[in-house]
């Protein structure tokens, strides 16, 4: 798979989080990340939530791992987390 087939994976197939009603809100790819030099690219997501925007990052390797890399207005931190149906 190339970066442009996968820049378009994650572009329409977005995943999505509840928001405090239980809404599904979609997140936003923002941007794509390589952890080396031609390795396989990930992809950066933002969801909008009632306390800001959260910032996750996709695990290349495991398409359903988002990574938690912080609030858009505060420190990083980072947690991992995973989408349902992830786990087989």
């Amino acid at each position: 798979m190339n970066d442009s087939q996968l820049k378009h994976i994650y572009n329409n197939l977005a995943p999505t989080k509840p928001n405090h009603k239980g809404q599904r809100i979609a997140g936003r790819c923002i941007g794509f990340t390589r952890h080396q030099p031609r390795s396989i690219l990930g992809g950066i997501y933002v969801f909008p939530h009632i306390d800001g925007k959260h910032l996750y990052e996709v695990n290349p390797r495991n398409p359903f791992e988002l990574v938690y890399m912080g609030r858009v207005d505060q420190p990083a931190r980072t947690m991992t987390i995973f989408l349902p149906g992830a786990r087989s």
